[in-house]
């Protein structure tokens, strides 16, 4: 049997930071990290049964729980009130355990990249970080090795015994049982903690989720990027340096850049994106309320540090127009759509492919422009929530126009429209795979159901209630009809995830209906 203890939540500023989420739910490279946590606990114990505990007033989501389901993963609710020892000590009476089988715990913030196989032992690694770490030598001055968060009992029901007379008091517990069943320290590689803000931003630097045609390098306080199309790395390197002194703050240091080798180096960020807050955390609306005037701050910084730039009224026809359209013929030819074809989605007809890009582009074009410093990918995804100085800071600029001109100026309602595309359109909960889909794009019949939490629909809400750049209610017809040319322009750009293409799709279509249709 394995357990990862994951019985509390986080505490301090990481709570600050996620909300009320247990150690083994904080996002990874958009993945928690427990599913991290099973992919090493599989390769080197393929047959073991594992178990995880969480707090009971814990809300499991019903994605999350398909996803523990698939990856073979039990989960038993205890009082957070309990402490490590007991809380582990609930959990196998509980489950029942095989006295005869060995017993594995991993903790809850703990990541190791592989896992030694042997029986009565305590994983150590060294860290020189001020925490209250059990050190493995308590009587050497100066020690750095310390307790890592794995271990392995080959006498479980001596282990049991253990737990219950240590008076609550986990190592305790293993000290008493090390004195009756000999355990070796076993250095471990590699050891990653997550249980403290700075630990944790640290192990974040080793996921990143960047595209198969980018490249992403995180090293020492800096993130360099590099990738394909060339053009695209150079206009996002001259967005940064191109950014008028006021909105820099709004923006990682550009520390470096070639043009030759199509690449550039930012400063790295130790800060949470928002698509990992909003897919992973548990933060109230009132939070969300703050971020999206955070937003609303940089909208109205962006507007009024504008100096001229592009004719927005044709870069918006570009980006809504040419370019759905030219991912369409992409889509007919690669997979033989008929973009003529009625479409039925979860049971209820809509109109064809081309008829939804036609009404949208009409909407989206009839709408006033807004002309300031554009992202032109304004989703979750590139922004980066700074609590600490109550601002956002973005990544990943779109810094180019359609006629491959580098852009710095342009049209605010478009960013506005990648924004809703996350809060309204769950983009960023299609992307992290929470949803159920069937069907084919040629037949034109989809059914879809994303796993949208009650909060994530608040969030919805309060997006959609709220004022951005003065819009008013009737252009936020326009912004929604962008978000679903947004959608379907995406499809071609993932013929490697075909789910996710349906999902697109079918999403493109519930946007339509629920905010433009008749």
């Amino acid at each position: 049997m394995i357990l990862i203890p994951s019985g509390q939540f986080v505490q301090g500023d990481l709570r600050s930071e996620f909300g009320d989420v247990p150690p083994a739910f904080l996002p990874l490279g958009n993945r928690p990290l427990y599913v991290w946590q099973i992919d090493v606990l599989r390769d080197s114990f393929p047959d073991d049964r594992i178990i995880m505990s969480v707090p009971e007033t814990f809300n499991l989501e019903p994605s999350s729980e398909r996803e523990l389901s698939r990856l073979g993963c039990d989960v038993v609710k205890v009082p957070s009130s309990l402490s490590l020892a007991e809380s582990i000590l609930l959990v196998l009476n509980i489950s029942g355990f095989d006295p005869a089988a060995p017993l594995r715990i991993l903790h809850g913030d703990t990541y190791v990249p592989s896992l030694p196989l042997g029986k009565d032992l305590i994983g150590i690694a060294s860290s020189k970080d001020q925490y209250e770490w059990q050190f493995a030598d308590v009587n050497a001055r100066h020690s750095v090795d310390i307790w890592c968060g794995y271990f392995s009992f080959s006498n479980v029901p001596e282990f049991v015994r253990s737990l219950a007379i240590s008076r609550g008091s986990f190592v305790g517990a293993v000290q008493r049982y090390a004195e009756s069943i000999s355990t070796n320290f076993v250095p471990i590689s590699g050891w990653m903690d997550s249980g403290h803000l700075n630990t944790y931003f640290r192990v974040r630097e080793q996921f990143t989720t960047e595209r198969h045609f980018n490249n992403l390098v995180v090293k020492e306080g800096s993130v360099t990027k590099s990738g394909s199309p060339s053009r695209k790395i150079r206009a996002e390197a001259n967005w940064f340096n191109a950014l008028p002194g006021d909105l820099r703050v709004y923006a990682p240091q550009l520390l470096f850049r070639d043009d030759l080798r199509a690449e550039y180096r930012i400063e790295y960020l130790p800060m949470p994106p928002l698509n990992e807050l909003y897919v992973h955390g548990r933060l109230s609306v009132p939070f969300w309320e703050q971020v999206f005037g955070y937003c609303d701050k940089w909208f109205s910084k962006a507007r009024v540090s504008a100096s001229g730039g592009a004719d927005t009224s044709l870069l918006r026809h570009e980006l809504v127009s040419v370019k759905t359209w030219d991912r369409l013929e992409q889509l007919r030819q690669v997979s033989q759509v008929d973009l003529d074809r009625p479409l039925k989605i979860n049971g209820m007809e809509a109109p064809s492919l081309r008829c939804i890009v036609e009404q949208c582009i009409g909407v989206a074009e009839s709408a006033p422009y807004i002309e300031g410093v554009m992202h032109g990918d304004f989703c979750f995804s590139n922004i980066i929530l700074d609590s600490r100085a109550g601002r956002i800071r973005l990544i990943d600029p779109r810094g180019i126009e359609g006629t491959d001109s580098q852009l710095l100026v342009g049209d605010l309602l478009y960013d506005l429209a990648k924004l809703a595309h996350s809060a309204v359109g769950f983009y960023d909960l299609i992307i992290a795979g929470m949803f159920d889909v069937e069907g084919d794009l040629r037949s034109g019949e989809v059914t879809l159901e994303i796993h949208v939490s009650s909060l994530q629909k608040e969030i919805a809400e309060l997006f959609l209630s709220r004022g951005f750049l003065g819009v008013s209610q009737g252009d936020i017809k326009a912004v929604m009809a962008i978000v679903v040319l947004l959608f379907i322009s995406m499809v071609p750009l993932h013929a490697d995830v075909a789910e996710r293409q349906l999902a697109f799709v079918a999403n493109a279509v519930r946007i339509y209906r629920e905010y433009l249709g008749d």
